[in-house]
């Protein structure tokens, strides 16, 4: 059973394009079901518009605890320290 990230990345992958790598530590957001597929792709949003891009071009890798679905909050207020 794979995580969100892993899923989305093989679809991505066949576009040919990335534009950038979101990595975190902590938690792997694995067998997390919905919850964690709508966190990685929020992220993908963030970055891509931050960047300007297709979030298609945002990939997302994960590591850490497994079955605890990603915290948005933290994820999405870390990417905005990163921004700054």
């Amino acid at each position: 059973c794979c995580s969100s990230e892993v899923e989305l990345g093989r679809e991505q992958v066949t576009l040919g394009r990335a534009r950038a790598l979101v990595v975190n530590a902590g938690n792997s957001n694995a067998f997390t079901g919905y919850r964690g597929r709508e966190a990685v792709e929020a992220i993908m949003g963030q970055v891509a518009a931050h960047l300007g891009c297709p979030p298609s071009e945002v990939f997302v890798c994960s590591t850490g605890v497994i079955g605890v679905p990603l915290p948005q909050g933290k994820a999405r207020a870390g990417l905005a320290a990163a921004f700054a």
